[in-house]
């Protein structure tokens, strides 16, 4: 299944397919700024194509957020649904920030806290 990027005035998410260390992954990178007033409503098709391809072929996925420049909490919301709709699949997520970049050392600091004992979500800071 071929996932289709996503793009808006301010947000590009790029999508590859890729295999790292053996494991069969669907990335996505993060480009710009997610400072959307619904992003669930509008990502909703992007992250529906995400999960279907995922699932048919049990990859994992990786969102890579070391080139985004801000987001919102809105996006946060949106892309946690996403996590625990990709977990109930039983589908690996891992969430790569760049350490360089204080806010999102912060954000996602704070995201590890609501992880639990979710085997399935990774962070890995870059």
């Amino acid at each position: 299944m071929m996932i289709q990027d996503f793009k808006n005035d301010l947000l590009a998410l790029r999508v590859e397919e890729c295999k790292e260390q053996g494991i069969d992954m669907i990335r996505v990178h993060w480009f710009g700024r997610a400072c959307m007033r619904d992003p669930g409503k509008e990502l909703s098709s992007f992250f529906q194509d995400i999960e279907e391809a995922a699932v048919s072929t049990k990859k994992s996925v990786i969102f890579d957020f070391t080139k985004l420049e801000h987001f919102n909490s809105a996006t946060i919301v949106a892309v946690m649904r996403m996590i625990r709709q990709l977990d109930r699949q039983q589908i690996a997520f891992t969430l790569v920030y760049s350490q360089k970049l204080k806010w999102q050392t912060m954000t996602f600091d704070a995201l590890k806290q609501l992880q639990g004992s979710k085997h399935r979500l990774n962070f890995h800071a870059h």
